[in-house]
């Protein structure tokens, strides 16, 4: 099928989703999804932004799994303590993008860590990492 046939197909399909929708005007449909969304996230997603996490397991990393990874096997560790900067769902099960406290590289010469200029954030599935309740200064 060449783009000429992808586009005309998918313009019939278009078709057939607006008439779908003709019952009511396109933005309500938009703003029920965004509505459901921020429900389905405040009341069930085991944590929301800004919150402190820690690590429970380890991820699987190597190049077929995580390549991008690689490197970052020595603060990837359960314990480890990281805050939420988004979270998501993938396959029915939430997520959440952390930024890891002490995400570091480690030196070729002797192994030591050495912390980044810029932290990165690490995309995990909800079975690895658990929220904390951090002590309050007074």
């Amino acid at each position: 099928m060449d783009v000429t046939e992808r586009l005309e197909q998918s313009l019939g399909k278009m078709a057939e989703a607006l008439q779908l929708l003709s019952s009511g005007p396109l933005p309500w449909y938009f703003e029920q999804i965004v509505d459901r969304q921020k429900m389905l996230f405040g009341r069930f997603a085991p944590v929301k932004k800004g919150d402190r996490v820690e690590l429970v397991q380890a991820p699987a990393i190597d190049i077929d799994t995580r390549p991008g990874w690689q490197g970052s096997e020595h603060f990837l560790v359960p314990g480890a303590l990281a805050t939420v900067q988004g979270v998501d769902t993938h396959k029915n099960r939430f997520t959440a993008d952390l930024v890891f406290d002490d995400e570091s590289y480690l030196l070729i010469s002797d192994s030591t860590p050495v912390p980044v200029d810029r932290k990165h954030t690490y995309g995990f599935d909800e079975a690895y990492f658990r929220k904390i309740e951090e002590p309050r200064d007074e």
